[in-house]
């Protein structure tokens, strides 16, 4: 599974772009299935916001999360660590994460950069 990068702004609306995709980086089908979305404050730390997926091809492992401007609003500052798993046909499969640049709190900025 390949890691995804994206950047937001403490309080802006953002919708994430991702494919779903299995422990060898091949697309996953995700027909009639659920994604649901988690941001943790670390890598294996705490969660601090859900969000449901919403599948664009579920044949192609497309899919988007939409965050809202309240989702992100007091969100602080520095990288967070983010996963999704989606739950086909019954069998749950973690398909995507990455990190999440996190331009804090209305303008409180960050010096911190994602390789």
């Amino acid at each position: 599974m390949n890691l995804d990068n994206f950047r937001i702004a403490a309080g802006e609306d953002r919708t994430l772009s991702l494919t779903a995709r299995s422990a060898s980086g091949s697309a996953l089908t995700i027909t009639g299935g659920t994604l649901a979305f988690e941001l943790l404050t670390q890598r294996g730390g705490v969660k601090i916001l859900e969000a449901t997926g919403a599948i664009v091809s579920g044949s192609a492992g497309t899919y988007t999360v939409s965050l809202t401007d309240s989702d992100t609003e007091n969100l602080a500052s520095g990288t967070r660590w983010f996963r999704v798993f989606a739950t086909v046909s019954g069998t749950t499969t973690k398909c995507n994460e990455g990190r999440i640049l996190v331009d804090g709190i209305r303008g409180e900025g960050t010096s911190e950069t994602i390789p």
